[in-house]
């Protein structure tokens, strides 16, 4: 449930706070009030993503922030959802998210900064949208099978047989891979076994890679090297070099010391330089030395070099990837050269596999079957009860051939207005009126199974109003037993069955429009919006039918 909600400069929202209860919460106002601004904050804590023209005009940051506090099953669903991504748990079932946006966008959950797609994936959990678009979604299969499995209560078995069907699906994938190997033509068993043949001149290590690259770098700049040692030997050795220049140094400190007691240590520090200096010398002339390689032993390590960057070319530039097509390689060989074996192993695998996928499946069939008849008396008679004279429901249920990830079954949700009319699928039901209240009998019809806490109706007693308003009022109130109903609403009969109610209204703040939200918990001011709904605030007959329509509930 959420229990505290505080936006800053979202659209034309300065700054609002709210405080929430169980139970069905209404907002109303003026056509263009900007009541749904209210719902695409909750939007943006349930991760969708922001844009910038969300921002207060004039501003550069925006905040929303909300408190939930989860029970039960859902709670440990939660903290099981936190702790798979590291984030602090619950205290006392309590989830704190906010979101900034803007110049800076952050998200953190109970404190932790979060990716959007972690914001997503918890607010699936915990919120549900249902708008005049909504009654789309039930022209999908899948989503037809799931309402059907909630009714039938099949959670667990779908997640086993989803389990089932993953393992099927790798194992089909691999029999298939594996068979195409198996089939390679002599030329791609030729290429196969010749690029396999190149890692073979290579030890494919860390450190022999590291010892060929200095090996070439070193080959590769030969006569570079060994004009510049050159240039240093001759420094030392050649007319006047500098061990002919250092022999007279020494000489004029010796005679220098043998007059100055002062000057023995100058002769020391020039002995010590000339023995370093000798060392260079030693050491310039050994790496000249070095060079003198046997052009056999270059060619191999210049050929050795190429394969080593045609593999990096072809399959990466690290060694791990390098390495990793080598495995990847020699499997697809062992597998051309000796598959039929594996084969037969993995067709007995994919065998077991199947079978056990088909035996869950029917096992899921058989369960939708049993359920389908009070499915569908309960929805008709919830149609019945949103105005439908004599409307006709019916779940059409067959079995494929083919499994999928939701067994072997078939659903097509069919409906008429009128026993008289022929049963089609909802995707040819032209009213969206009608289609809005065959939604609102599912979820009303589902509400002992309802699986999010959280449900938003935007407008979904649009094309509705009177008798029917009513009971479109009614069925949201029962909702809003087992989960927390947000809903905006134009119809007096929905709003005056609300536990809790919101007026919407919009004014003008340092010349920016502003919206505004006020909580009506009085009766008067409840009645004076009910009338204004009802076309006259100021009317005595209109406040009066405010008053009933109150009393009645």
């Amino acid at each position: 449930m959420l229990k505290t909600l505080i936006i800053d400069n979202l659209a034309l929202i300065d700054h609002a706070e709210f405080e929430f209860d169980s139970g069905l919460t209404c907002f109303t106002g003026e056509t263009g009030a900007g009541k749904s601004v209210f719902l695409s904050a909750l939007k943006l804590l349930a991760g969708q993503r922001c844009e910038r023209m969300s921002l207060r005009p004039g501003t550069s940051q925006g905040k929303i922030e909300g408190l939930f506090e989860f029970k039960d099953a859902l709670l440990e669903t939660v903290q099981a959802f936190l702790e798979d991504n590291d984030i602090t748990p619950c205290e006392e079932g309590t989830l704190i998210v906010r979101r900034t946006f803007g110049d800076k966008q952050k998200i953190s959950l109970n404190g932790n900064l979060v990716p959007l797609t972690t914001l997503k994936a918890l607010g699936a959990l915990w919120l549900e949208f249902h708008t005049p678009s909504e009654p789309q979604r039930l022209f999908q299969p899948s989503v037809q099978i799931d309402l059907l499995d909630r009714y039938c209560g099949l959670a667990e078995d779908r997640k086993h047989y989803e389990k089932l069907y993953k393992e099927y699906t790798d194992v089909r994938q691999q029999l298939q891979a594996l068979k195409a190997q198996v089939q390679l033509s002599p030329e791609a068993l030729a290429y196969l076994k010749n690029q396999l043949q190149a890692f073979a001149e290579l030890e494919l290590s860390q450190e022999a890679i590291e010892q060929l690259e200095r090996e070439f770098k070193r080959i590769s700049q030969k006569e570079e090297c060994l004009q510049i040692l050159h240039a240093i030997q001759a420094v030392f050795g050649e007319t006047p070099g500098l061990n002919l220049s250092l022999d007279q140094l020494q000489n004029h400190l010796l005679q220098l010391a043998s007059r100055l007691d002062t000057a023995q240590p100058l002769v020391e520090q020039l002995q010590k330089a000339r023995i370093e200096l000798q060392d260079i010398e030693a050491a310039c002339e050994q790496e000249q030395n070095s060079f003198d390689l046997d052009p056999e032993q270059c060619a191999r390590i210049q050929q050795r070099m190429q394969i080593w960057l045609d593999l990096q070319q072809r399959y990466g530039n690290s060694l791990e990837q390098v390495l990793s097509a080598k495995e990847s390689l020699t499997q697809q060989l062992d597998n051309a050269e000796h598959g039929e074996e594996k084969i037969f192993q993995l067709q007995s695998q994919y065998e077991l596999c199947e079978k056990n996928c088909r035996e869950w499946a029917c096992r899921l069939h058989k369960a939708r079957e049993s359920k389908i008849k009070s499915l569908e008396e309960l929805i008709t008679d919830c149609l019945k009860s949103l105005g439908f004279r004599n409307p006709k429901f019916e779940i059409a249920l067959t079995i494929k051939q083919e499994l999928d990830n939701r067994g072997l079954s078939s659903v097509v949700f069919n409906f008429a207005s009128d026993a008289a009319l022929p049963c089609l699928p909802l995707g040819n039901v032209a009213s969206s009126g009608e289609l809005s209240r065959v939604l609102l009998a599912l979820k009303s019809v589902l509400n002992d199974v309802q699986s999010v806490p959280i449900l938003v109706f935007d407008e979904i007693d649009a094309n509705v109003g009177g008798e029917i308003g009513q009971k479109v009022g009614c069925l949201l109130k029962r909702l809003g037993q087992n989960a927390q109903v947000f809903c905006v609403t134009h119809l007096p009969q929905v709003a005056s069955q609300s536990d809790h109610h919101f007026y919407v209204t919009k004014s003008v703040k340092d010349q920016i429009p502003t919206i505004q939200f006020e909580a009506l918990k009085e009766v008067n001011a409840r009645c004076r919006e009910l009338a204004r709904m009802l076309g006259n605030p100021d009317s005595a007959s209109a406040l009066q039918h405010a008053k009933t329509l109150l009393e009645a509930h």
